[in-house]
């Protein structure tokens, strides 16, 4: 058998209920051997930064529909559904800064972030794969450790627009 060619999918064990989504990596380096030694495929989480090998045997997996210009279909659904989440749980935070989201937006793409530690002078951020086009800003990466003034003013500005959409949709 060979190595399925899937991109955009979502998982399940089987005999479970719940999906998962995410993409496989089949020209990630190690997919091959995976393939070939385990029958495993490499699969990225759809938000979190994280690569899973899934036994193929043990899992149902459904190829998905793959158009990033259309954007309609349901892996993208789940991204922008978990992305609103993300964004109301982050706006609903009253007090500190744990928790809380932020996005940077390029011509290429849109990078978010989400701050998963607090101390008295950094904060700490990991990045977030809401977007399909994967870009991740070239300063933070894929996260860590930065002042905490130069993340708050970044938290700052994106609720700083998130109220004016809110205004301006009148709710």
């Amino acid at each position: 058998m060979d190595m399925p060619d899937l991109y955009c999918l979502k998982y399940r064990q089987k005999g479970t209920k719940k999906w998962k989504y995410g993409k496989m990596r089949k020209f990630d380096e190690r997919a091959e051997s995976h393939w070939n030694d385990h029958k495993c495929i490499l699969v990225e989480d759809a938000i979190m930064p994280k690569i899973f090998a899934l036994p193929y045997d043990d899992f149902e997996i459904v190829g998905l529909e793959h158009d990033m210009e259309k954007r309609t279909h349901e892996y993208y659904d789940f991204l922008d559904a978990e992305l609103e989440k993300a964004m109301k749980k982050s706006y609903a935070i009253k007090k500190g800064y744990k928790g809380k989201m932020f996005s940077i937006q390029h011509e290429a793409g849109t990078a978010h972030y989400i701050v998963t530690k607090e101390s008295k002078d950094t904060l700490t951020v990991e990045y977030r794969c809401y977007d399909p086009d994967e870009w991740i800003d070239r300063v933070l990466g894929m996260g860590g450790k930065f002042p905490k003034e130069n993340i708050v003013e970044l938290i700052k500005g994106c609720e700083f627009w998130i109220k004016m959409s809110e205004e301006r949709k009148g709710v």
